[in-house]
C-alpha cells in the first residue's frame, strides 16, 4: 500500500494522470464522467449523457 501511495504522490498533477475514485464516481457520475472527458479531451456527448442518467439512477420497479 505505501508503494502506491508513493507512486500516486510521484504523477499527481502530471498531465499523464488522472486520480478517479470509484466513490467520487459512485457518489457524482455525471460530474465524474464529465471531469474524466474533459482530461482526455473528448466531447461527452449528449447520448452518453442519457446513458450515463439511465445506467446510474435507480427506479421504482421491482428487480428480478
Amino acid at each position: 500500500m505505501t508503494a502506491t501511495l508513493s507512486a500516486v504522490r510521484a504523477v499527481k498533477g502530471t498531465p499523464t494522470y488522472q486520480l478517479v475514485r470509484f466513490e467520487a464516481v459512485c457518489e457524482s457520475p455525471l460530474e465524474e464522467s464529465q471531469s474524466i472527458f474533459t482530461w482526455l479531451g473528448y466531447p461527452l456527448l449528449p447520448a452518453t449523457v442519457e446513458w450515463i442518467k439511465s445506467s446510474t439512477h435507480a427506479t421504482d420497479a421491482p428487480q428480478g
